[in-house]
């Protein structure tokens, strides 16, 4: 998979540039990142690698409400923290980020059905195009658990450079260079890239003059 940040990023900072009255931008991110949650749970022992947080079941019943949560939480701090900016003498970079916040976010958080059903068709996106980039850069996809995993093609799995296992308190880690991992590489660069072309454009936008 890419990098779980920025690369998994790129196509919700595109999607977020052009179309974002339909976007919820804090719960695209949470769709796009929470996947990689159970890695971390594996990492820490906390976890018996069920895969779950990778399926489209797992997004429906764990990603979508504990992303709703994080999402309002998150929308919250960053307003109360922004009105907390407002009411002090800013300068420098921290009124450069208040007038960012404030051009992307409504000074009052207002939680509507509107508001609900757009984080939650965010957080949906932003599950599903992690999904979807993990799928040539991963040798198993577990999008259709716990009916079948997806193993990719032989040719993927051609290994290029023996490297051996690293072993971690908790778990161990294939560190073989195979293609898919090739692929990882060029997609994580590639994505990342993007996902920095578009924040700067996103964090430009409130300076810019409107004709």
């Amino acid at each position: 998979m890419p990098l779980t940040f920025p690369s998994h990023q790129a196509l919700e900072f595109s999607l977020f540039y052009r179309v974002r009255d339909k976007i919820n931008p804090i719960a695209i991110f949470m769709g796009s990142v929470l996947p990689d949650f159970e890695v971390l749970l594996n990492n820490l022992g906390l976890s018996n690698n069920t895969h779950i947080f990778h399926s489209l079941i797992g997004l429906l019943i764990l990603i979508i409400p504990f992303g709703l949560v994080l999402t309002l939480v998150s929308h919250f701090l960053i307003v109360e923290f922004n009105n907390y900016l407002q009411s002090r003498q800013l300068n420098g970079k921290i009124e450069i980020l208040s007038k960012i916040v404030n051009y992307y976010f409504d000074n009052k958080l207002q939680i509507t059905n509107k508001y609900l059903i757009t984080a939650t068709i965010s957080i949906f996106i932003g599950g599903l195009s992690h999904f979807v980039l993990d799928l040539p850069s991963h040798e198993f996809s577990y999008i259709f658990l716990p009916f079948f995993t997806i193993q990719l093609p032989e040719p993927f799995l051609i290994l290029l450079y023996d490297v051996g296992t690293l072993r971690l308190p908790f778990t161990s880690k294939d560190m073989n260079i195979y293609v898919h991992v090739v692929i990882w590489f060029i997609e994580t660069l590639l994505l990342g890239l993007i996902s920095v072309y578009y924040m700067i454009k996103l964090a430009k936008e409130p300076f810019q003059k409107k004709p």
